[in-house]
Parts: C-alpha cells; structure tokens; sequence
C-alpha cells in the first residue's frame, strides 16, 4: 500500500513539474512574440534578447509562468 501512495505521490510531481514547465515556455513565448513585434526582429534575435536579458537579471520566469521585470527608472 505504501509503494502504491508513493508511487502516485511521485507521479503527481513529475506532472505539475510539466505543467510548470510549460507555464514557463508560455511566458517566455509571450515575451520573445512582443519584443519581435515591437523591435520587428526575427525569433533567433529575440531569444538572444530574452537570454541576454536573463543574464544581467532585468528579467524572470519562474515556474508558475510568472514573469518578473526590474524596472529601471532615471531622474530628471
């Protein structure tokens, strides 16, 4: 009995772990559709974009599909 609720236990993880996978490509998805529509670049350009992005840290995806901006503001 054991064996069978931890076997479901770790199917229902790997699931949710997809589903949170495929939140993640959706934002990640969104984003690279708006900066080829508004840059007017090719999909190669604006993964660059996003990846570059990602490394200075002036954007996050995290696995519920949630994306995070650092906003930086200037004074006048």
């Amino acid at each position: 009995m054991s064996e069978n609720i931890s076997i479901s236990v770790l199917a229902f993880f790997i699931f949710r772990r997809k589903i949170m996978q495929k939140n993640e490509q959706s934002s990640r998805q969104i984003v690279m559709c708006h900066l080829m529509a508004i840059m007017r670049i090719d999909i190669e350009k604006a993964k660059r974009i996003v990846v570059e992005m990602e490394e200075f840290g002036l954007i996050q995806f995290d696995d519920m599909g949630n994306v995070g901006l650092l906003v930086l503001e200037g004074q006048s």
